[in-house]
């Protein structure tokens, strides 16, 4: 699985992945010589509309996915032990049932 993360950018308020700004810069680099008078307004405008549609998904930032994962990985062991004291409390249920059943 692939995770995409959004870093903070006082410009614009997050900015392109480092991995996209490569990619981008590398595209561009292979534009013919042609194109060199337009390039910088065109790379204004691939940018924008890559941050844009990376904004329009459902993403967030590393440190909010750190959390997360940390928050997920707290709750699995409280689950974890949730659930042993579930077993040890119907073993000793059981061992009453079958007490009662005795007597």
């Amino acid at each position: 699985m692939v995770y995409f993360f959004l870093q903070k950018s006082s410009k614009i308020g997050y900015m392109v992945i480092p991995k996209l700004n490569k990619f981008v810069s590398q595209f561009l680099s292979s534009l013919p010589a042609g194109l060199d008078p337009v390039k910088s307004e065109f790379e204004a405008k691939l940018r924008q509309g890559i941050t844009q549609a990376l904004l329009k998904m459902d993403l967030v930032t590393r440190q909010e996915f750190d959390v997360q994962t940390q928050v997920l990985a707290r709750t699995r062991q409280r689950l974890q032990s949730l659930e042993e004291k579930l077993r040890q409390l119907e073993v000793v249920i059981a061992l009453d049932t079958s007490k009662e059943e005795l007597n």
